[in-house]
């Protein structure tokens, strides 16, 4: 059992996800630790899980374009602009290579996933202007880089650019949940969003359902409301 991965992280900053999968695992636990009879209760009944819904945090074009604007130099504006034309996790976002980049067949490859399973995303026309004036430095494969070296992480800078468009609360991975969003209520299908997201299960994508209460009830009206 490994929890450690939410070791001196603050409240904010933890994925709901990653507390209820925490809870499940020390429910497990201790209804083993009662099996083999080492206790005589589970520590963890009557423990409820979040509300990863809450956490689903989206931003309107005026918001983005305040993030975006609030941004104090030039490579935090790249990396929060690609993580919203992608809905890259950040990690793929920093290790992104230009041998991954194909702007003539208009893909780039997602590798070192956090499901380690490689994926492809088309090149939408901003997100090709957006690589396209990136310089490319010598020495240096990495497409987002400080002077040639690899950036570990912008949190401070991000911070920055959130203080300045004034949006409280914003992490850097709901910026995933703002491509998201924006796939969904533009009428892309929850399973194509999913594999663009690089969902290994379609439970993961139905988080989104809720953003599209018209489109499921057209689905419905289709079937049921026709003229006979």
């Amino acid at each position: 059992m490994s929890l450690e991965k939410n070791e001196g992280k603050r409240e904010a900053a933890i994925n709901f996800r990653s507390v209820n999968y925490e809870i499940a695992i020390l429910r497990s636990f201790f209804n083993y630790c009662i099996e083999k009879k080492y206790i005589d209760k589970n520590p963890c009944e009557g423990v409820k899980k979040l509300n990863e819904l809450s956490r689903l945090r989206t931003l309107s074009d005026e918001d983005i374009a305040k993030l975006i604007a609030g941004a104090t130099n030039r490579l935090t504006n790249d990396i929060i602009m690609f993580l919203i034309f992608t809905g890259c996790r950040k990690g793929e976002a920093l290790n992104l290579k230009w041998d991954d980049v194909d702007l003539d067949n208009g893909v780039i490859a997602i590798k070192a996933t956090k499901t380690r399973h490689d994926r492809y995303m088309p090149v939408s026309a901003p997100l090709k202007g957006l690589l396209e004036g990136i310089e490319k430095v010598d020495g240096c494969s990495h497409v987002f880089n400080s002077g040639g070296r690899k950036i570990v992480d912008f949190k401070h800078s991000f911070k920055t650019a959130c203080r300045n468009a004034g949006l409280k609360d914003l992490r850097i991975h709901d910026l995933r949940h703002v491509f998201a969003s924006k796939m969904v209520m533009n009428g892309t299908p929850l399973y194509i969003t999913g594999e663009l997201l690089g969902h290994q299960t379609p439970n993961m994508t139905k988080r989104y359902s809720h953003l599209v209460p018209d489109t499921l009830r057209k689905a419905v009206n289709d079937v049921w409301d026709k003229k006979k």
